[in-house]
């Protein structure tokens, strides 16, 4: 998605915002275990953007700010909190760039994931929990070939889904 400069209008902001809030407040909760607290600094964030919306360029630019603005916030409540604490580890650019990777990894697994069927995502959501096939089908009350024939057709359009990206999900 690239946006035009003067041009993050609300409906733009709305798909920002679906699209990025959940990781968000997951990559929040790597500084913060308190989902609320962490929850409130997304939603701090998002004003922030909504503040700034005529200067913001593309998405790439937006997804940035987001990142950085969440990390920034929530060191800032860290420091607000516990003065005492060394928070040297949280404030490195390998933590945050770890942590934005591994969000951003998930993101696009679960946005591809999220285009199968309920059934075949189900089938896949209990393989990649250890699940074998035969586990699976009693789970699910299926016969065994379904589940063989489901996850074939689920890891190909995953595959196609993901692109380059397919590999780096079974690391």
């Amino acid at each position: 998605m690239s946006l035009s400069a003067n041009n993050l209008t609300k409906n733009k902001f709305e798909l920002i915002y679906k699209e990025y809030h959940k990781n968000l407040c997951v990559f929040a909760e790597s500084y913060l275990p308190d989902e609320n607290i962490a929850s409130g600094i997304v939603q701090d964030s998002f004003i922030k953007l909504w503040e700034i919306r005529e200067s913001i360029m593309d998405i790439t630019k937006i997804k940035s700010f987001l990142y950085t603005t969440v990390k920034n916030l929530c060191l800032n409540k860290i420091r607000d909190n516990k003065k005492d604490i060394d928070i040297s580890i949280l404030e490195s650019k390998e933590f945050f760039d770890e942590t934005v990777i591994q969000n951003e990894t998930y993101r696009l697994f679960y946005k591809a994931l999220n285009k199968l069927s309920p059934r075949n995502k189900e089938i896949i959501l209990l393989s990649l929990k250890g699940y074998k096939n035969r586990e699976i089908a009693d789970e699910l009350n299926i016969k065994l070939n379904t589940v063989i024939s489901s996850k074939r057709d689920s890891y190909k359009s995953l595959r196609k889904n993901l692109g380059k990206y397919f590999y780096l999900f079974f690391l």
